[in-house]
């Protein structure tokens, strides 16, 4: 752009589109061919300790493709973005950052279209494109605890981001109810099914101590009714094919409905027996060997533990080195049925056969070795044409009143999800499960999510919220919203907003044109915590207006004397109701209209 430029449009993209083509432009006075797209210069908004409103690394980033000093490039591109007549100034920070401070009238503009769009947060990057998303996918052993939360959370936000961008997305959890951990839970609901039945059975190794184990069993002896121990004298397979079915289906039960109480959903739920009864796995191991991927063939020693007794053992193996993993890996066990890594090959063929080329799995860190060899397998089986994501969840640390509760399945001693939500609320486990990157470990404080303070990072949000629904409710923002009709017009019939003109109102306005631009960057790279972080910042940014307005009469919202500039920040709060609400809505979260003021 040129000092002929013509004003921005209200219809033309958001705030960060417009700033990344000014950019572009300086760039192109630079060299007549850049290395790069307009769309991929990166943003950033400026701390508080630097100067400007948005910042960039374009000159660090180019620099050595046109064989420049970063400084020397950002120069360069300092001069002629100083011509830009939307640009207030421009400063070459550190080694080479470009820090722009926009004007006044530019960010108005970028009110005015954001109040112009039906839905805020929303980007057209997806393309209908199908994808895959699994998550959760526990073992059906028992009630959920709260380290599955996370991951649950996580995937279902997920989930929301990818739907908001275009992405036709499949919510799917897959049951691991084929594996020795469904064995052992069917031997301990034996064993307490025995113990109704006045038989004193040794426990059996293994043994799960949850309460839901034993009611479960309960409920087996009831439906048998006079004759409980026919179910014990039953030849052993079809005993325990009746425990199987009857243990699986009342885990799932429980695990529904600790799903649900989090406001968590699926649209399919896939069985790994099923994959073991429908020869699926058979079927996709002989498309690997058609491919020549299969072979017969042993294995070194587990790092370690070689010593004298050790014999290598010839097994079927899958050529997992050629796609980048460390080693080949087993695909049947000693007792020659089939691994756990050989059913997940015949789930994820199943995905593929159902249509899907981008599937998602989100694990447990502790999976972080199994990545390798499950991506090189959905990379065999599909030519190349469909790519796995794994996401790896770190672990959850509870703390209550200050000390660490640690979460045992086995021993008893945990937490379940379901306690976790009734002690705090859905609400508050679904924000804060969510204020850490997915890969870094997280703290969950217990205290903190109840507090009504700005500690508590849900509430501070929500009270940012409460605030704007505050204002937009009194009889004068009634009559000046009835007058202006500001949020419902068309572009050209919304006001001016020229009387925004002060430093935490040009801030706020900033942190919410520049939201559709970090959201499509959070879709992108799959993280949702993103989201907490922007809506946190952007109740901060209000928070401090409001304060100001307390301090300052000049900068209240409501004033009945001046009704032009009254109008113009009831545009700015219902622009920011609207980000809030919209923000909140993706984290599953209902935004609150009213909360009380312990301040």
């Amino acid at each position: 752009m040129n000092a002929n430029a013509k004003p921005l449009t209200t219809h033309n993209g958001h705030a960060c589109q417009h700033i990344q083509q000014m950019l572009y432009e300086s760039l192109c006075a630079v060299t007549t061919t850049p290395p790069l797209s307009c769309e991929s210069i990166a943003l950033s908004l400026t701390d508080k300790n630097q100067q400007g409103e948005i910042t960039s690394n374009l000159a660090l980033q180019l620099a050595s493709k046109l064989g420049l000093a970063p400084r020397t490039l950002a120069t360069t591109l300092q001069k002629h973005l100083q011509d830009n007549p939307h640009i207030r100034t421009v400063d070459v920070a550190g080694p080479g950052f470009l820090n722009l401070t926009l004007t006044p009238t530019f960010w108005h503009q970028q009110l005015q279209a954001l109040l112009a769009v039906k839905t805020p947060l929303t980007c057209a990057i997806g393309n209908n494109e199908r994808v895959n998303l699994e998550y959760v996918s526990a073992n059906p052993t028992g009630a959920m605890h709260v380290g599955h939360a996370r991951g649950a959370v996580f995937g279902d936000v997920l989930a929301n981001m990818l739907q908001a961008s275009g992405y036709d997305v499949t919510r799917e959890y897959y049951i691991n109810d084929a594996g020795e951990q469904i064995n052992h839970l069917i031997a301990s609901t034996l064993w307490h099914y025995q113990t109704l039945a006045g038989r004193t059975p040794p426990k059996p190794e293994n043994f799960y101590p949850g309460d839901e184990i034993k009611h479960c069993a309960q409920d087996l002896y009831r439906q048998h009714g006079k004759a409980p121990l026919a179910l014990l004298d039953q030849a052993p397979p079809t005993r325990t094919q009746t425990l199987r079915r009857h243990v699986t289906d009342s885990m799932l039960a429980i695990i529904r409905q600790d799903l649900a109480c989090l406001r968590i959903r699926h649209d399919v739920f896939s069985s790994e027996e099923e994959l073991h009864r429908s020869q699926a796995i058979e079927a996709s191991i002989d498309t690997l060997t058609k491919k020549g991927l299969v072979y017969e063939g042993t294995l070194p020693p587990p790092k370690g533990k070689e010593d004298e007794t050790w014999r290598p053992t010839p097994t079927l193996l899958f050529k997992a080195q050629q796609f980048g993993d460390e080693q080949d890996r087993p695909l049947k066990k000693d007792n020659a049925t089939w691994t756990y890594f050989a059913a997940d090959i015949g789930y994820h063929q199943n995905k593929l056969a159902r249509g899907f080329t981008t599937l998602m799995n989100i694990w447990g860190a502790d999976h972080s070795g199994y990545r390798a060899r499950l991506q090189g397998a959905v990379q065999a089986l599909s030519n190349g044409q469909a790519q796995l994501k794994v996401l790896l969840m770190a672990m959850v640390r509870l703390t209550v009143e200050g000390k660490h509760v640690k979460i045992s399945k086995r021993s008893g001693n945990v937490i379940t999800l379901r306690t976790l939500v009734e002690e705090t609320s859905a609400d508050a486990v679904r924000f804060m499960m969510l204020t850490r990157r997915h890969d870094a470990p997280l703290v969950f404080d217990m205290q903190t999510a109840i507090q009504e303070k700005r500690e508590n990072p849900l509430f501070y949000v929500q009270y940012a919220h409460a605030r704007c629904c505050s204002v937009l409710r009194q009889p004068l923002a009634q009559k000046i919203l009835a007058q202006t009709d500001a949020p419902k017009s068309t572009p050209p019939g919304t006001p001016p907003l020229s009387s925004l003109t002060a430093e935490h109102e040009i801030a706020l306005i900033k942190v919410l044109a520049c939201w559709p631009y970090f959201f499509e960057k959070a879709v992108l790279a799959l993280e949702p915590h993103r989201i907490t972080y922007l809506l946190t910042m952007t109740a901060e940014s209000f928070h401090s207006l409001w304060s100001q307005g307390k301090q300052n009469h000049q900068l209240r919202f409501l004033d009945e004397n001046d009704s032009e500039r009254t109008a113009d920040r009831l545009a700015l709060i219902q622009a920011t109701q609207r980000i809030l609400k919209a923000g909140l809505a993706l984290l599953g979260i209902t935004a609150m209209d009213e909360l009380r003021d312990n301040d």
